[in-house]
């Protein structure tokens, strides 16, 4: 099985403008702009440096970003953490291109009770439940992992 790490790069083109949504410490794969709440360098609660490149929050409307101007969206492990995700992912959806994709991976509500292992989980997520949140905001799943080997999370694409 591949890691999740693997399954979300492989569906990331190898060229064109690529968001990491809540990077954190970490970016998917190296030609990414991190975008986070934390300054690349700053120490998160985690205690981990960041490598946003971008500051914003990444719930809220992303002025910064023309519509239809990125090719690929990336959002590891955020999404459990968003109060309206219906919402987020129709601003990810304005500032996507046609084409374009959204690579989610959560952690799965039908492997672990994913809100009481962290807080800050405002939402137990199933694969389901954001394909149909997906679909509202104007994309179409193409593929899913449901399992990153790490028996916690699935990866979803959607398209535009």
């Amino acid at each position: 099985t591949a890691t999740e790490t693997e399954s979300c790069a492989s569906w990331v083109p190898p060229d064109g403008r690529i968001l990491d949504m809540g990077c954190g410490e970490r970016l998917t794969v190296p030609w990414a702009i991190g975008v986070d709440q934390y300054e690349e360098g700053a120490f998160t609660p985690w205690r981990h440096l960041s490598k946003a490149q971008i500051v914003a929050d990444i719930f809220k409307p992303l002025p910064m970003f023309e519509e239809n101007s990125v090719d690929a969206i990336i959002a590891r492990h955020v999404l459990e953490h968003c109060i309206d995700i219906i919402t987020v992912l129709r601003e990810w959806t304005r500032i996507l291109k046609p084409g374009g994709r959204i690579i989610v991976a959560s952690p799965n509500e039908e492997i672990v009770d994913g809100v009481p292992m962290d807080v800050t989980h405002l939402h137990g997520l199933t694969p389901d439940s954001v394909r149909t949140m997906a679909e509202a905001a104007g994309l179409k799943q193409i593929a899913y992992t449901p399992d990153c080997g790490n028996a916690l999370s699935f990866v979803s694409v959607y398209e535009k």
